[in-house]
């Protein structure tokens, strides 16, 4: 928003603005999106409030998803730093650990994983310091861990949002002429004209904020781009590319986002220009469409079975299925070329 940023306004401003529910969500995602990890008990204290008073905001996986990293990253940090590591302070948050409702094979095995690893890093300062000084913290609980937390950080509030419309003038008239006595604790308000003032001295660039908002396409971008930066160049090391290899990608949002493009040029990799509209002539494809119709004959009762068939039908996709589809290669340009950009049979 043009000049919006450049703006300061009280606490005591924006509380006229801003519905206090939707005031305290923005200072949640705040929390999660600079990675303030001391203040993850509050953003996890805040999760568990909402959820207990409204159980279907988030189901039982996605709120325990999201429990169980915020609290894993709150006692990575106490064992990093070396006044708190220690098990009088990691203790207490370990015991709490679990999110009650998370259950199941993996999630137990998860766990046990990590409560190992916190009692190692406790005992051993040689482990602790080869932990968080060399590739596996940041590899194990980096940018990818994050993004995917702060992907369900921003779903959560997104839910809440529409849980909890703001009335209109003419609502909370009405509201007020069936309850009079709120009528002068809200005139109490005006007690102070000069938060007001400085509300008002803003109002041309306030104006632009009814146009503005992101979604959750944006923090896909910045999952999209964690992905990236911890697996591109490392690919690109282990296959001997060198630095100069051209990268390609269609223009999906995710993909052609500014913090997407910005990383490509800040790490000089070379990105192959993609038309608008082009036919996507990759045999992948083919796959992720076998993979569905597979998929959908089974029919996944809930998301659990669908990620479980997902696994077990990619796994009986045949090498020679494969071949074929990079047998055909070479056909489909000349096939898309003769269709004058139209459909083929690819």
């Amino acid at each position: 928003v043009p000049g919006l940023w450049n703006i300061f306004l009280p606490l005591s401003s924006l509380r006229l603005l801003i519905p206090p529910m939707r005031l305290i969500s923005a200072a949640m995602w705040q929390v999660a999106q600079r990675r303030d990890v001391l203040d993850y008990e509050k953003l996890d204290e805040f999760v568990t409030l909402v959820t207990a008073s409204v159980p279907d905001l988030l189901n039982p996986k996605q709120r325990g998803k999201l429990l169980l990293r915020l609290r894993a990253r709150v006692i990575l940090e106490l064992c990093r730093n070396e006044e708190t590591a220690n098990i009088l302070c990691v203790q207490p948050h370990l015991e709490r650990i679990h999110p009650p409702g998370y259950t199941g094979v993996k999630v137990d095995a998860e766990e046990a994983i990590f409560v190992e690893l916190t009692q190692t890093l406790l005992k051993d300062p040689a482990e602790r310091e080869h932990f968080y000084q060399a590739n596996v913290f940041p590899t194990e609980y980096g940018l990818s861990y994050d993004a995917d937390m702060q992907l369900l950080v921003w779903e959560f509030l997104s839910k809440l949002e529409r849980l909890l419309p703001v009335p209109d003038l003419g609502q909370t008239v009405s509201w007020l002429t069936y309850a009079p006595s709120v009528l002068k604790d809200c005139l109490q308000v005006f007690s102070n004209p000069s938060d007001f003032k400085s509300l008002l001295q803003h109002h041309k660039c306030l104006e632009h904020l009814s146009t503005q908002g992101k979604s959750v396409s944006h923090f896909k971008a910045v999952q999209g781009l964690a992905i990236l930066e911890e697996n591109l160049l490392e690919s690109a090391k282990d296959l001997r590319l060198g630095r100069r290899f051209t990268f390609q990608q269609d223009n999906d949002s995710k993909r052609k986002a500014r913090t997407t493009m910005e990383w490509f040029k800040t790490k000089h990799i070379h990105v192959l220009e993609w038309p608008s509209q082009s036919p996507d002539l990759n045999t992948i494809e083919n796959l992720w469409q076998d993979l569905k119709t597979a998929v959908q004959k089974r029919c996944p009762p809930n998301l659990t079975e669908l990620e479980l068939f997902c696994k077990e039908e990619w796994a009986k996709i045949s090498v020679c299925r494969c071949a074929k589809l990079v047998e055909t290669d070479p056909k489909r340009p000349a096939a898309v070329i003769a269709a004058k950009g139209g459909s083929t049979r690819y």
